[in-house]
């Protein structure tokens, strides 16, 4: 497998599409992975609330209060981050350098190795396999921690894009070698609220971070929103990098919101997790290799022959140019270094009908 490759990231290319004259509203987009029910009425009227002539609070003290309410600890264990892209980019500048040396657990988002690069740290990324399913290596990372002592270790859990999950148990090993060998555990938690029964790492270890998407839960991606939790030193050297008023006062009241509908919100989180196995299912019966999951996507390989159209790195992006006349789109997983394969984020069961007739007409494509 290619190792991850920067700069991609699921999600609509708004040029391309102002140049084809396609509104950003026509397309139905599955190469992301966002809560697809509606956003509670209470969550749009604390948005429509706010006062846009004031500033917000330059440091979310309320938001932060909410969170830290739902997550059982104190708001010092709190940093509120405008997107977990932005959380993910704070804690490379306050501890990464041209010293330190960064293990990844891949495939993984693009980010971790970016920023890591751009803070010039050395990095070394350990994939899963494809003939293990992409399960987590989980006693190869502990080996290489306590061999190489990283100064920091990203995990995505569940995985994006396999949708694969480490255990508790497996994620306290984890964290046991990297406190022997002085790593700090960075743990994106972007999808864990997606999974079957919701379980996030808690932890009050001092080595540990958490990074939480707000985005994804809520289903609310044009606010940009999310958080990091853990040890209020940690948490306090990671403010010192983050501008002021980062986060906006809709972002703001709409996540303050968000945490006091908590209970219509974890019914969908439970109706995606139902429709994702459906959907899956649908496509295993199909012919294609769909992995198994533990989040609101998945990724199926789409198969792999000796002629590739000349222009296009795989399959993957053979199956977008045929979705494309019917204005869907899918997640290549290119830069994941996996170009025969692509990921699926779950919508609603008849946007999803409709990706499951359309590639029912592509199958060629892997049969």
């Amino acid at each position: 497998m290619k190792k991850t490759k920067n700069g991609t990231h699921g999600g609509l290319d708004y040029a391309k599409l102002r140049e084809k004259g396609i509104s950003p509203d026509e397309i139905t987009d599955f190469s992301v992975s966002i809560n697809p029910f509606p956003v509670h009425k209470k969550v749009l009227s604390a948005v429509k609330s706010c006062n846009l002539t004031r500033y917000p609070d330059s440091v979310a003290r309320e938001l932060r209060e909410s969170i830290a309410d739902y997550e059982g600890c104190t708001p010092d264990e709190i940093l509120a981050v405008n997107g977990t892209s932005q959380g993910i980019h704070l804690i490379g500048q306050a501890f990464l350098d041209e010293k330190s040396n960064v293990l990844i657990s891949g495939p993984a988002y693009s980010q971790y190795r970016k920023i890591s690069e751009l803070r010039k740290s050395s990095v070394e990324e350990i994939t899963s396999l494809a003939d293990d399913d992409f399960r987590p290596p989980v006693e190869r990372i502990i080996t290489k921690i306590k061999e190489n002592r990283p100064g920091i270790f990203w995990i995505c859990n569940p995985n994006n894009p396999t949708g694969t999950y480490v255990v508790n148990e497996d994620l306290k090993k984890i964290e046991s070698a990297a406190v022997e060998s002085g790593t700090i555990v960075i743990i994106d938690e972007a999808y864990v609220a997606f999974t079957r029964d919701s379980i996030r790492f808690r932890d009050t270890s001092t080595n540990i971070l958490r990074l939480n998407s707000m985005t994804k839960d809520y289903g609310i991606p044009g606010l940009r929103l999310g958080y990091i939790h853990g040890d209020p030193k940690l948490i306090g050297e990671i403010a010192r990098y983050q501008p002021e008023w980062s986060i906006s006062a809709p972002a703001q009241r709409a996540g303050i919101a968000c945490l006091k509908e908590r209970d219509y919100y974890k019914s969908t989180w439970k109706k995606v997790r139902n429709e994702t196995d459906r959907f899956r299912n649908e496509l295993v019966e199909m012919g294609l290799k769909v992995y198994h999951t533990e989040s609101n996507f998945f990724m199926a390989k789409l198969g792999s022959r000796e002629y590739v159209p000349e222009g296009m790195e795989g399959y993957a992006a053979l199956l977008q140019k045929k979705l494309e006349p019917q204005l869907m789109q899918i997640r290549d997983c290119t830069s994941f270094g996996l170009p025969d394969h692509i990921r699926i984020g779950v919508h609603n069961a008849r946007n999803n009908n409709r990706l499951l007739e359309a590639m029912r007409e592509a199958r060629s494509i892997w049969e």
